[in-house]
C-alpha cells in the first residue's frame, strides 16, 4: 500500500531549503497528483490511499478551500466528499472530521513549537537582517509559509468540548488552543445533525454502501484542466458515480458525464438540495447503476 506524500506537498517550496516558500495553490497540480496514485494500482496488485492530512502538514481547508467563516463547513464537507470517494484505503486525521482550520494569522511565532518551523524562521531572521534591500523579506515569505504549511497547525490540542483548554486537559496544554474551539468542537457538532462531524458519518456510511464502487472503483477525471472545480466518476461493474466538487468563490457549472441510465443525486453539502450549478465551494455525489 503507498503512502503517498505529492498532495501533502503540493504548495511547499522544491526543495528542503525552501519548504515554506508557499506555492499558490492550483486545482489541476491537486488533480494530477490524486489521479497518479488513483491510476497507479490498475492493472497489478499494489493498493492505494487517500488522504489530505497528517501531522506534518497545515489544515486541508486552509490549505485548499476556505476558512473564512461563511465557506469553512461547505469546504471542510467539500474536502470529506473528495477524500471519501477515492479508491484505497482513506486516512482521517484527528480534527478533520470536525473541519479543523489552521491557527490564526495574528498568533505571534513564538506559539509555534515546533523545532523546524523554530530553525527556519530563524534562518530567514538572519538572512533578512543581512540581506535588508530585498522585498519581500526572507523572514516575510517564511512567516507566511508557516501561516499555511507549519506541522503546528496540525498539532493544537483536539478540540473536544466549549470548556477549559477545549476540554483536553485540566492541566496547561504543550500548545495554544485554537481561538475558535467553543465553535469548532467535537460535544458541539455530536448532536448537529447539520455539522462537518454529521456530514463525515454520512459519507462514511455511503462509502461503505457502495464500497465496490467507492473503496474499489476505477478512478477517471471529468476535467483535468479546470481551474475550479475538479470532477471525476469512479466505476465498479456494477454502478458508476460521479463527484461534482467546485473549489472557489464563484457559482460553476456542471458538466455530467454521459451514460446509458441516469444520475441520482446521492449526497451534497448544502442545507437545500438545488439544481443546476454548483455553489460557492459546494460538492455533490451522484450513483447510477
Amino acid at each position: 500500500m503507498v503512502f503517498h506524500i505529492d498532495v501533502g506537498n503540493l504548495d511547499h517550496g522544491d526543495s528542503t531549503q525552501t519548504k515554506y516558500d508557499h506555492r499558490p495553490f492550483h486545482l489541476p497540480t491537486l488533480k494530477a497528483a490524486t489521479s497518479k496514485w488513483q491510476k497507479f494500482i490498475e492493472g497489478n496488485d499494489g493498493w492505494t490511499t487517500s488522504f489530505l492530512e497528517n501531522h506534518d502538514n497545515g489544515r486541508c481547508v486552509s490549505r485548499y478551500a476556505s476558512d473564512e467563516p461563511q465557506y469553512r463547513e461547505a469546504s471542510a464537507k467539500m474536502l470529506a466528499m473528495m477524500e471519501v470517494s477515492m479508491t484505497g484505503t482513506i486516512f482521517v486525521y484527528q480534527g478533520q472530521e470536525i473541519g479543523s482550520i489552521n491557527a490564526p494569522k495574528s498568533w505571534p511565532i513564538e506559539e509555534y513549537k515546533d523545532v523546524e518551523a523554530k530553525n527556519y524562521y530563524e534562518e530567514a531572521r538572519k538572512h533578512s537582517e543581512e540581506n535588508p534591500g530585498q522585498v519581500p523579506s526572507r523572514l516575510e515569505i517564511v512567516r507566511n509559509g508557516l501561516q499555511i504549511l507549519g506541522r503546528d497547525h496540525s498539532r493544537l490540542p483536539m478540540q473536544w468540548d466549549s470548556t477549559a483548554n477545549a476540554g483536553f486537559s485540566t492541566g496547561k496544554p504543550w500548545m495554544r488552543v485554537h481561538d475558535l474551539y467553543p465553535e469548532i468542537n467535537v460535544e458541539k457538532q455530536s448532536g448537529d445533525p447539520a455539522s462537518v462531524l454529521s456530514f463525515w458519518k454520512k459519507m462514511l456510511r455511503l462509502r461503505k454502501e457502495h464500497a465496490d464502487v467507492f473503496v474499489y472503483g476505477v478512478f477517471d477525471i471529468v476535467d483535468a484542466k479546470n481551474e475550479s472545480t475538479f470532477m471525476f466518476t469512479k466505476t465498479s461493474a456494477e454502478k458508476k458515480a460521479f463527484v461534482a466538487l467546485n473549489f472557489s468563490k464563484i457559482i460553476q457549472p456542471i458538466e455530467f458525464p454521459q451514460i446509458s441510465g441516469q444520475w441520482e443525486l446521492a449526497v451534497w453539502n448544502y442545507e437545500k438540495r438545488k439544481d443546476g450549478a454548483l455553489e460557492a465551494f459546494e460538492g455533490r455525489v451522484y450513483l447510477s447503476n
